[in-house]
């Protein structure tokens, strides 16, 4: 009997050795915590040489190119991924920028085809120098969850800029996470960052934040901008900074609009993210109330651009129709005082 009920039992033993197995190994990471923070400088492209005239500096989440179907159980194809780089490209030539941050850009995903999305904008559009950071580096990511044909797969993505101002340095803060989410999830959750740059433009250092906020969990979120907060008071009286980047929020006073998501997890609801940035002494937002999500008909800003108005007069700001990604980019004109 007892041998019986042992080669009965040897079937789910294995099968459960093998969903461990899978489990510790998919959630893995492929690179290191070293290989999570680069610089790449492009040879024979050379840098601004100084800061005259007007600059202008572009926030956009771009979505891995997936546009509106990010995170849908879909498969697109090569060619729709190749179609959306190009629209990015094309604006970008036609109406070229000094500075640009992107949150969600593949470095080697599987889901987007194993294009490096970052070096692939730089190298087609001469910018002398990239830097990234890395938030989501696993073997396999199970989603979406069915069917397994639109599985993200293995995963390399993070938050990058392109410069045609020399970086002198690039650091990647990790910022809190959600506590309430099931240790199955968090093994394949993404992190999100702080990207922090120090340019050099013209001889003075700018300092630029870009921030990826959480988007499901409204109390994370919050502990993400005070985080982010002292960071910037570190450097908002001594030097020129811009922050931007998806903050995932809308003020709490905002409308719910149509085409709020609504997963019971998700939480574009209003909170006061935005407001501690907004009342925050000596920063400013160069456009407020404008929508950037989602793209095919945005009816909420997520997306924003923080400057300091001690060091930087914001001459002008807006938004550009791209829709490659489900966010719009957001773009700012500014001179240094």
């Amino acid at each position: 009997m007892s041998r019986r009920i042992l080669f009965a039992a040897t079937p789910l033993v294995l099968l459960l050795v093998a969903c461990a197995a899978f489990y510790y190994w998919a959630g893995s990471s492929r690179g290191t915590p070293a290989q999570w923070t680069s610089i790449y400088r492009y040879p024979g492209v050379r840098f601004h040489q100084d800061e005259t005239g007007i600059l202008k500096i572009m926030t956009y989440n771009i979505g891995y190119l997936s546009g509106m179907t990010n995170n849908l159980p879909v498969r697109m194809g090569h060619y729709f991924y190749s179609r959306n780089m190009s629209a990015v490209q094309d604006y970008l030539r036609g109406h070229p920028v000094d500075i640009a941050v992107f949150q969600e850009i593949d470095f080697n995903s599987h889901r987007s085809y194993r294009v490096d999305q970052l070096d692939t904008i730089a190298q087609s559009l001469e910018f002398p120098i990239a830097a990234r950071v890395v938030n989501w580096d696993k073997r396999y990511v199970p989603f979406p969850f069915w069917p397994p044909a639109v599985h993200f797969g293995p995963i390399l993505s993070g938050q990058g800029a392109v410069s045609r101002f020399p970086v002198i340095s690039n650091r990647r803060i990790q910022l809190a996470g959600p506590d309430n989410m099931s240790f199955i999830k968090k093994r394949f959750y993404l992190h999100r960052l702080a990207q922090i740059l120090e340019l050099d433009v013209g001889g003075r250092t700018l300092v630029v934040v870009n921030v990826h906020f959480e988007a499901f969990y409204s109390a994370t979120r919050r502990r993400q901008a005070l985080q982010v907060l002292d960071i910037c008071r570190k450097y908002k009286n001594r030097l020129p900074l811009i922050l931007l980047g998806d903050f995932n929020s809308v003020p709490p006073d905002a409308s719910r609009k149509k085409g709020f998501k609504d997963e019971p997890e998700q939480d574009y609801t209003g909170d006061d993210t935005i407001r501690l940035l907004l009342e925050e002494e000596d920063i400013a937002s160069a456009m407020t109330g404008t929508p950037t999500f989602p793209s095919e008909s945005p009816d909420r800003q997520l997306d924003y651009i923080f400057f300091t108005p001690r060091w930087i007069i914001c001459k002008s700001a807006y938004t550009v129709p791209l829709d490659s990604s489900d966010h719009v980019p957001l773009v700012m004109e500014f001179t240094l005082l």
